[in-house]
């Protein structure tokens, strides 16, 4: 079972009055005592999260040598009156006293109070050895609490540092306090580090489409808003969607995303509307527009490094853009019995085959043994002049000439081609002494396309390279689509 586990800065003294800090919580104002600058706050802690089994201190020089008066420092105190007061003691040893002695009139179960010494001239000396220090006392399975108010500023920052850490690791942060001075208040300030969790949760979504870390971010807030909730929900299930290539039920989670998005548009516009969404809106609104079509998903995948899930995907499911949704070419004739039944039996979208037909160039140029996408990329400007008189079963976009559509041709011929590479990567070609007309036609195409400056050189395809030529080809599709 893990440990219950405080982490302070200890402060040196500055002044031996005891005062009252009030605070809220459950809606109740309560108070505590303390003289020195941590010694409310790790109260607060004692009292509101009994059962803590240490208190870690990380101390300064100026805070384990015995404390000396200063006049300008201890201006509410006599020299004699600090002497007394001290007994001699460091300001960590005086800390150590109080803190037990509270925990003994309270009744609370006694707290190992332990210190961590670090040097603060040495620039690099937390990470380097405090950090390493406390990783060794504290495992996943504890829980850790935080006093923030001690300390120099430099601090604050380290224990920032300290808690991703710590957080990185599967340790939880339950609660961090903060106690001012000027108001004799203590505060909560959990939320202000667990923010570094919304942070790093948006950067997940951002840049792979995960919501783990905001799904855990959120578990809370979630209860006041279903809409987020939903709205978290429907991305998840798109971006898994897309990641395990279920490519026939992407549009049904777009769609889903698209009425969770006009949900969350409603209610931050009513009065009182849950400010977690005017956090999540704008970014998942942003993060959508990267999956709202085909070739967007294309381009995420590369960026994220998913590269054959990225050519499955232009392979199979890009033809449905070229042809029903941006109608760069369509089909104009009517797809027959024996169509539909190789459409079934080979388990591809109607799109994918009438693009295939397509680089067939309409069954005469089937029986070639020259490759159809070849034909098809050296005649296109006569299949746009037939198309033009009405002839032949494509249709093309008004306005559009072969030389606006031949590179995007080019690089779908490409595409299938390294698809095809990819998918056959561990057979043995070179054992077969058989050249087959497939065979044939590939060489026919490369040829073409390697005089078109495309890369087929193992030594030089790299992910890299896939990658650039994906994100290029699909810009270059998009801005034909909206031309």
């Amino acid at each position: 079972m893990g440990k219950n586990i405080v982490i302070a800065f200890v402060s040196v003294f500055t002044g031996y009055q005891t005062a009252g800090y009030a605070y809220q919580i459950g809606g109740e104002t309560k108070s505590v005592s303390g003289m020195l600058t941590n010694e409310a706050p790790l109260k607060y802690l004692l009292r509101e999260y009994p059962g803590m089994d240490e208190i870690l201190c990380l101390t300064s020089t100026a805070t384990r040598e015995a404390a000396v008066w200063n006049s300008a420092r201890n201006k509410n105190i006599t020299k004699e009156e600090f002497d007394n007061a001290t007994g001699n003691q460091s300001p960590f040893d005086f800390l150590k006293t109080r803190i037990n002695a509270f925990v003994e009139e309270s009744g609370l179960p006694a707290v190992n109070i332990e210190p961590i010494d670090y040097t603060e001239s040495e620039d690099d000396y937390f990470s380097r050895t405090i950090i390493p220090e406390i990783l060794k006392r504290i495992s996943e399975d504890d829980t850790v609490y935080l006093e923030t108010t001690g300390g120099f500023r430099i601090n604050v920052t380290q224990m920032m540092l300290l808690t991703r850490i710590l957080t990185y690791q599967g340790t939880r942060l339950a609660c961090a306090v903060y106690s001012d001075f000027q108001k004799k208040k203590i505060f909560d300030v959990t939320d202000s580090y667990r923010d570094f969790d919304l942070v790093n949760g948006l950067n997940e979504f951002g840049s792979t489409g995960a919501t783990g870390m905001l799904e855990s971010y959120f578990k809370e807030a979630f209860a006041s808003s279903p809409t987020a909730r939903e709205l978290v929900q429907a991305m998840k299930a798109l971006n898994e969607t897309i990641i395990l290539g279920r490519i026939a039920r992407i549009q049904e989670r777009q769609k889903a995303v698209e009425q969770k998005l006009e949900a969350a548009k409603g209610e931050l516009r009513q009065e009182g509307s849950n400010p977690l969404l005017a956090v999540l809106l704008p970014i998942f609104e942003n993060k959508y527009n990267q999956l709202r079509n085909t070739p967007e998903i294309i381009k995420w995948c590369a960026a994220n490094h998913m590269i054959q899930l990225a050519f499955t995907l232009y392979s199979d499911w890009l033809p449905h853009f070229i042809m029903e949704e941006a109608k760069i070419i369509t089909f104009a004739g009517t797809l027959r019995d024996d169509d539909w039944e190789k459409i079934c039996t080979q388990k591809i979208n109607p799109s994918a085959y009438k693009l295939k037909t397509f680089f067939l160039c309409q069954a005469k140029w089937e029986k070639s043994t020259g490759d159809g996408y070849v034909r098809v990329l050296k005649n296109l400007p006569s299949l746009i002049a037939r198309s033009k008189k009405g002839k032949g079963l494509f249709r093309y976009k008004n306005g559009m000439s072969a030389d606006d559509l031949r590179p995007v041709l080019e690089d779908f011929a490409y595409a299938k081609t390294i698809r095809n590479e990819l998918n056959h990567a561990l057979s043995n070609e070179a054992d077969s002494a058989t050249v087959t007309k497939d065979d044939q036609r590939e060489q026919d195409r490369k040829a073409y396309l390697r005089n078109k400056n495309y890369q087929f050189d193992e030594d030089k395809l790299d992910v890299e390279t896939l990658r650039q030529f994906l994100i290029v080809a699909m810009d270059r599709l998009l801005e034909l689509a909206q031309s």
